[in-house]
């Protein structure tokens, strides 16, 4: 994915856009998991928090190295290796 920058943003999003509709039901549903899935789940969400004039958005971790996920246009205003920050839950 090094060749073509669009090309990956584009990818990325549509997997970000793909995980987060699967778990969009999860609150719902929330009360029915055991609390040690409940509790993975809390531990693995974070809040990201940009820049008040741009807005916040939501992560989550989807790797054991702490890799958090977001959709695009949370973070499209900054440089590919800004820090991106986060308030974990």
């Amino acid at each position: 994915m090094r060749g073509n920058p669009r090309l990956s943003r584009l990818i990325v999003s549509l997997l970000i856009a793909v995980m987060f509709h699967m778990i969009s039901s999860l609150p719902a549903r929330a009360e029915k998991l055991p609390v040690e899935v409940r509790d993975r789940i809390q531990a693995a969400t974070a809040f990201v928090r940009i820049d008040p004039s741009q807005g916040d958005g939501s992560a989550f971790c989807f790797s054991p190295d702490g890799y958090f996920l977001t959709n695009y246009h949370v973070i499209q205003g900054l440089d590919l290796l800004d820090d991106v920050p986060l308030v974990l839950n």
